[in-house]
């Protein structure tokens, strides 16, 4: 039975990574994603946990939930991809859509998983602590796995329907014994439930099942991404361990689509030569070029027409370089030249290790819509970019906005990105776009004036004998025109300040989340909300109704805050992972294992220990909790400045402690209590959790910011942690 907990863990981390991958690629790698989808993973979970009891041969229902999860789980994968058919290209399922459609795509899995819980605590008797240990076990060695040998590597498809064979197959063996057992009886012991074939269809089927979706899975896996962008010609995509890349044939071009944005277009004549010649032509003499941004390999024959010396393109995953240059309708002559050019490094860190090397910087990203883009218009950015930039060096990037009609919400995000510029650069530039849909204004900052008289701009393509296709000296004039740079000006940065855009305080990322929550408005806006309430109301009524039968109150509240405490610390913890490195999506699981081990350590350490009072141990778990939390943040700020060799290991043990914490409050609390109890405390575990990932990652983080959040945590905690000392004080004082 150990054992089979610990392969239950295995796929349920392995599976989990995935699925939230997929996920990404729907909603755009926007962070409510993540949240909203581990809030619907726990809080299934938990109703598994806590729904009906189990029958009276709890080994047979495990074996029949192993063979439904062996077949739910690449089910819901397909069932993920599909269900982008529903949403019209570019755009994102509306607000109420983003919230119900994680809790129905992970459902069926979800609550499988806490069923099985109950079922294997039902088999041992109550002895929950050891399977809840070994199923932490089993999700630390998943999540090592799947980041270090088979993300970006091997289809997703096809590891899901191999975990799905190997958890069938344990679902036929778990049977299997059990037939032996009622055989071995004498005929008159046997009762009538034993009477029975010794071929059982239902695990024999679903094993059956499994290898033929298993043979079949790598082109299952190619038809469902092609259904899943249908309405295109797809022509090329791929996993790597930082992206799903996709190239597909729109009208008469090529988008190229990074975790569902989309991020370039080819040929794109005026996205290409706005970004490139505006900061090169406003330079006296660029040589030293760098570029960041996947699509600005597509801007190379631009940028050398100004006969520049070197050009460096910044990008961390080198798995979407060779994708994009074995892509057949990509430049040959680019192709050649681009390995000597291409730093597969994270942008940012190389912008610290090279101080005053680069005339011009070119940062072409899409706008800050989640945490990943979000760190590339901060302040912090826009410091190490000026470092970067010798005397008089230009930085451009490109932001949406608009100089006739210009949102609120778009407005303050574009005046707190310019805001967190203007603090390293003392001089700024704004430049109205095409009169194309969907061009973007085009900022140039700089520590000195950057003069765009369009007489010089002009004088200075003839002297280069640059030829372009948009950008031509007769239409100079109309783009630099100074009432129309002023209105603009005016418009997205009117006098009175304003926020600053910070990693630690991600206003862009707030504002778009709101920009992006007031477009989706629908007369369905509260469907999503709703639904979550009565699906949390439904859970808390479970938890009442336990308490009314077992008196269970106090350890189900605390292991409800406990897991609440542990999952904001947690998702606080990647988010700002992923603002410092820019690496989540291949590392998704290499710090979830971290908070996994961190359960396992902890599990393992109170499992044996016996203690007169477990409550006080649990109420002592909170406050130490609530302590941690403050400190974290606290600490925010100075986990900015850590060396990025250590950022890793830093972050490990981030996550380790507050996993360590959760991990010992569980056999606290189930400490010699029936398997029922057991199971119901597991799901007030898993609800707490449910709780604090969904309103840290889709509200918290994105209105307070990291710090605020922690230590409000902090606080909250610390406050339910000091109840019994108080109690106990108060109560010898009126004694």
């Amino acid at each position: 039975m150990s054992f089979l907990f610990f392969l239950l863990g295995f796929v349920s981390l392995l599976s989990q990574v995935i699925l939230l991958r997929e996920m990404a690629v729907v909603f755009q790698g926007h962070e409510i994603t993540l949240g909203v989808s581990l809030a619907a993973w726990l809080l299934w979970g938990g109703l598994g946990s806590a729904s009906a009891k189990i029958q009276p041969h709890p080994s047979r229902s495990l074996a029949r939930i192993l063979s439904g999860l062996g077949l739910v789980i690449p089910a819901s994968d397909i069932l993920i991809r599909l269900s982008k058919i529903l949403i019209s290209q570019g755009d994102i399922p509306r607000f109420a859509s983003s919230l119900i459609w994680p809790f129905f795509f992970l459902a069926a899995p979800c609550w499988l998983l806490g069923r099985a819980f109950r079922a294997g605590v039902a088999i041992q008797k109550g002895k929950g602590g050891w399977l809840y240990f070994m199923e932490s076990l089993g999700a630390v060695v998943g999540g090592a796995l799947s980041i270090f040998l088979l993300v970006g590597r091997v289809p997703s498809l096809v590891i899901l329907s191999a975990a799905g064979l190997i958890l069938s197959l344990a679902g036929w063996w778990l049977w299997r014994p059990l037939d032996r057992r009622s055989s071995d009886r004498r005929p008159s012991d046997r009762r009538p439930s034993d009477r029975r074939s010794p071929f059982h269809p239902v695990p024999a089927l679903a094993f059956l099942l499994n290898v033929l979706f298993c043979g079949f899975s790598p082109r299952i896996d190619l038809e469902t991404r092609r259904l899943q962008w249908s309405g295109t010609d797809v022509l090329a995509q791929k996993e790597t361990r930082y992206d799903h890349l996709l190239l597909v044939r729109l009208k008469n071009s090529v988008t190229l689509f990074q975790n569902g944005v989309a991020t370039s277009q080819i040929p794109d004549p005026s996205g290409e030569e706005e970004l490139v010649h505006w900061p090169l032509l406003a330079h006296a003499n660029p040589k030293r070029v760098l570029c960041i941004g996947l699509s600005t390999v597509f801007s190379m024959g631009d940028i050398r027409k100004h006969a520049v010396d070197s050009v460096d393109v910044v990008e961390p995953d080198g798995q979407a370089i060779d994708f994009l240059t074995t892509f057949p309708g990509f430049d040959p002559l680019l192709r050649e030249s681009l390995p000597k050019t291409v730093v597969c490094e994270d942008p940012r860190r190389w912008l610290k290790t090279h101080p005053r090397d680069y005339d011009v910087i070119i940062q072409s990203l899409p706008d800050p819509t989640n945490a990943a883009l979000n760190r590339f218009f901060t302040v912090e950015f826009f410091r190490d970019a000026r470092e970067a930039l010798a005397d008089g060096g230009i930085l451009a990037f490109s932001v949406s906005s608009s100089e006739h009609d210009l949102p609120a919400g778009l407005a303050i995000e574009n005046r707190s990105i310019l805001n967190a510029a203007h603090v390293p650069f003392a001089h700024l530039e704004v430049i109205p776009g095409s009169e194309i849909p969907g061009s973007k204004m085009i900022v140039l900052a700089s520590d000195r004036e950057i003069n765009l008289d369009p007489a010089l701009l002009s004088a200075r393509m003839a002297s280069r004998k640059i030829q372009t296709r948009v950008l031509l000296p007769e239409t100079l004039p109309s783009y630099l025109d100074r009432a129309r740079r002023d209105s603009l000006w005016t418009r997205v940065r009117p006098a009175g300040g304003g926020d600053v855009n910070s990693d630690v305080k991600p206003i862009a990322y707030a504002v778009a989340w709101r920009v992006w929550f007031s477009k989706r408005f629908s007369p369905w806006f509260f469907m999503g909300p709703v639904l979550i309430l009565l699906i949390i109301a439904g859970a808390l009524r479970k938890m009442w109704a336990q308490h009314l039968r077992r008196r269970l109150f106090a350890e189900q509240n605390l292991l409800f805050l406990v897991g609440f405490g542990g999952m904001v610390m947690e998702m606080a913890g990647l988010l700002l992972f992923q603002s410092l490195s820019g690496a989540l999506y291949w590392q998704l699981g290499l710090l979830s294992s971290s908070f996994m081990l961190g359960l396992v350590a902890g599990s393992g350490a109170t499992a044996r220990v016996k203690m007169k009072a477990p409550l006080r141990g649990l109420w002592a778990i909170v406050f130490l909790m609530g302590l941690f939390a403050l400190v974290l943040g606290s600490s925010v700020e100075q986990l900015y400045s850590l060396p990025h060799v250590s950022l890793t290991s830093v972050f490990v043990l981030f996550l380790f402690i507050p996993g360590f914490l959760v991990g010992a409050a569980f056999p606290f609390a189930v400490a010699g209590l029936s398997a029922e109890a057991v199971a119901g405390l597991y799901a007030a575990d898993l609800w707490g959790s449910a709780f604090g990932a969904f309103v840290a990652s889709a509200f918290f983080i994105p209105l307070l910011g990291y710090s605020q959040l922690l230590l409000f945590t902090g606080f909250l905690l610390l406050a339910t942690g000091l109840i019994p000392p108080v109690a106990a004080a108060l109560q010898k004082h009126r004694s």
